[in-house]
């Protein structure tokens, strides 16, 4: 069987208060709203994931929030590793993957960008057009990929397939 990936980036954050680290800023009201949407959107289309991988920013951990409410019992593993990381620490997070078929990993940006161009597969064609999921990766957007591979720790550059590219902004309208 093939491997799916959820790549979610996480939602608006607030930039309010000058006296808490980028670390720590919350979501914002219009970011805990598109939290919910994004959630409810997983849940309508089965999209559950087997294991979860977060950064530890609070921002990411409040926008996964409403997805674990849905699913309670989901497996979450919280990583200092994915905060502001390279898409090489983003990859070699996925590659220590033992047995879920089905990973969502939930970080920031450049770095979900950057692992969308670098893990799909531009040779062949896709059930999105390649133009749309190479726009800019805006908060909230959430891609599905899969990958004709057995174990995560086979997972190359240039082979996935891209599935879903569901931008924030597509679930208000």
């Amino acid at each position: 069987m093939p491997l799916n990936l959820l790549l979610l980036r996480h939602e608006k954050s607030s930039h309010a208060s000058h006296n808490i680290t980028d670390h720590e800023r919350p979501l914002n009201e219009q970011g805990n709203s598109n939290a919910v949407k994004i959630s409810e959107y997983m849940k309508e289309n089965r999209l559950k994931p087997d294991q979860i991988l977060c950064s530890t920013a609070l921002r990411a951990r409040q926008t996964l929030d409403p997805i674990i409410s849905a699913w309670p019992g989901l497996v979450v593993s919280y990583k200092d590793a994915l905060y502001l990381c390279t898409t090489k620490t983003a990859i070699e997070q996925l590659r220590m993957v033992k047995k879920a078929q089905c990973v969502m990993l939930v970080a920031h940006n450049p770095t979900m960008e950057d692992l969308l161009h670098q893990l799909v597969d531009r040779t062949t064609e896709h059930k999105v057009p390649l133009a749309k999921a190479f726009a800019p990766y805006a908060t909230g957007t959430l891609t599905e990929l899969t990958f004709h591979k057995d174990r995560w720790s086979d997972l190359d550059s240039s082979s996935g397939q891209l599935i879903q590219f569901v931008p924030q902004r597509t679930l208000q309208e």
